[in-house]
């Protein structure tokens, strides 16, 4: 099952969500936030992506968390990420590699070779450490986590809509602001904040704007698990049908006329078909968790990896767990 199908199973078995991380972990600890990637942009929790090129084995934070482990792991995980993370693949590559640097050091040392000494030893020694990471067995730079959400979208605030188009959220906002402020100022505050949506929202369940943490938990007070908001990808996918439907527009409008150009016509039912497209494509969220306990981690992927003849990052890639299956 490809990942768009796993969210499409959303609804009955929960959200299927990845997560990278530096470190190594068998729960979601929420007094670890702040060690990993960001700055809470979009509120304080546990964050996590649904698409695995977000946040997957490979993925963006994959990349972005590589940088933390020492130049040689580094170097590693580079190389299994080159092999899609097939452990053996990578290894048979690393393996060729150090006989023709150790055959270019024989050279060297027999004063025959192309090489100097001193890069001939330094290019074995790199090789040979990369092989023995390779060989050992152990996960080898940034972990992914596998997991499932025990929640539906609805459950969340979802940052991309106004408080108007989410009566949920709006009946939790009315009952903090009654506790807080009294009935009448909490009806004033609701109508103020109809088209509200975003950071404005969220920090409105705080004490001020500041209070994310107190934020967070009021929502979850109210039953509301955490914040939703489009990935960098699904956030191009409205902006540029919409774009697509203005173009659209202009040339039916030149058409009505009697103005539009014979380029225009010749592009019109391309752009048909482009706004057919992005209309269809499905978007994905990423989650920020308020609530530790709803979150299971249902695989560790490690970076070794098995033969899966090819594929692409994150649940389509080499799936190896690298300490079994958690909760």
């Amino acid at each position: 099952m490809g990942w768009r199908d796993s969210i499409a199973k959303t609804i009955s078995e929960g959200i299927r969500a990845y997560h990278s991380s530096p470190h190594d972990f068998s729960k979601v600890d929420l007094g670890k936030i702040g060690s990993g990637q960001g700055a809470a942009s979009f509120g304080k929790g546990f964050y996590a992506a649904e698409n695995p090129a977000v946040s997957g084995q490979g993925g963006t934070y994959w990349d972005e968390f590589l940088h933390k482990f020492p130049s040689a792991e580094q170097e590693a995980a580079t190389h299994l990420r080159d092999f899609n993370f097939n452990r053996d693949a990578a290894i048979a590559d690393t393996q060729q590699k150090l006989a023709s640097w150790q055959q270019n050091l024989a050279d060297a040392k027999a004063g025959t070779g192309v090489w100097s000494l001193p890069m001939a030893e330094k290019m074995v020694t790199g090789h040979q450490d990369i092989l023995n990471r390779l060989q050992s067995g152990q996960p080898i730079g940034p972990r992914t986590y596998e997991l499932n959400i025990r929640a539906t979208p609805d459950q969340f605030l979802d940052w991309d809509k106004p408080l108007s188009a989410q009566p949920n959220i709006q009946d939790a906002l009315y009952m903090h602001l009654l506790d807080r402020m009294g009935r009448r100022a909490a009806n004033s505050e609701i109508e103020l904040m109809e088209r509200a949506q975003g950071m404005p929202l969220y920090t409105s369940f705080g004490k001020d704007q500041y209070d994310m943490r107190g934020a967070s938990q009021a929502l979850l007070d109210q039953g509301i698990v955490g914040n939703r908001y489009l990935d960098a990808g699904s956030r191009t996918i409205d902006p540029a049908a919409r774009e697509v439907e203005w173009q659209i527009s202009a040339i039916q409008d030149a058409q009505r006329l009697g103005g539009a150009s014979p380029h225009q016509l010749e592009m019109l039912p391309q752009l048909q078909a482009r706004l057919a497209e992005l209309n269809a494509t499905p978007t994905t969220s990423n989650y920020v968790i308020f609530d530790p306990g709803i979150v299971d981690i249902v695989k560790k992927y490690g970076i070794p990896g098995i033969a899966t003849g090819g594929g692409v990052m994150g649940a389509s890639a080499a799936q190896d767990q690298y300490d079994g299956a958690q909760q």
